[in-house]
């Protein structure tokens, strides 16, 4: 009979004491950007339309009432299209350029929150997450130049199609908050780019820092659920 509730207290101190250490937590989350533009004139026309989905997830590990770590995985895609028509003495031209990216992103990523997370509903974090990135690239760009005013025959044609892949690594900052709707869910928002650093390999080798980039329009919404 000892054995039986010896056991059974074993149990229960076991379980309380993982309830009591359960760190870890998952998030995903994702954002859409959006926008269109047309304009015409006498001689000339004009449009354009860039879209760029955002998804992301992670992993993570509580390690104070203020901070925690993760990996993190991401993919984004990046279309845009540029079309115009220009009207001019000795006849027309018109241009098409095509440009699509897709990203997947790696790393980790590390989140300090400025008011104890475990007590506190509404909360202010800033965030460090570097990022190894993989890039695929397609753009095509088309330039016909015409004598007077029908098609016919193009007096110029230019075709371009560039086709690459490229790897680079991204740090960037970020600052947002978050709300605790009870002890194992949470909503945030954050602004990615209130720094970012990017660092291109291969052939395209560059470093671009950018600081406070369309910091209104990129941003991240998430869902947190802490086991």
């Amino acid at each position: 009979m000892n054995k039986y509730i010896l056991s059974s207290l074993l149990i229960l101190s076991t379980s309380t004491l993982l309830a009591q250490q359960s760190k870890l937590f998952i998030e995903a989350g994702g954002s859409y950007q959006q926008s269109k533009n047309r304009q015409n004139s006498e001689n000339s026309k004009y449009s354009y339309s860039r879209k760029a989905p955002f998804i992301g997830t992670g992993l993570g590990y509580q390690l104070s009432a203020h901070s925690t770590i993760g990996i993190r995985y991401a993919y984004e895609k990046l279309d845009y299209e540029q079309n115009s028509t220009f009207i001019h003495s000795e006849g027309y031209s018109e241009r098409s350029y095509k440009n699509n990216i897709k990203t997947n992103s790696f790393g980790v990523f590390y989140r300090y929150y400025f008011r104890n997370k475990e007590t506190s509903k509404w909360n202010l974090f800033a965030e460090f997450s570097p990022l190894y990135q993989k890039n695929k690239e397609l753009s095509t760009e088309l330039n016909i130049s015409y004598n007077g005013d029908s098609p016919g025959s193009p007096q110029t044609l230019t075709d371009v199609t560039i086709n690459r892949k490229s790897n680079s690594l991204d740090g960037s900052m970020s600052v947002g908050s978050s709300y605790q709707l009870s002890p194992s869910w949470a909503l945030q928002f954050s602004l990615r780019s209130i720094m970012q650093i990017q660092h291109q390999f291969g052939d395209q080798k560059a470093t671009q820092y950018r600081f406070f980039e369309q910091i209104l329009s990129n941003n991240f919404f998430s869902v947190q659920y802490q086991f």
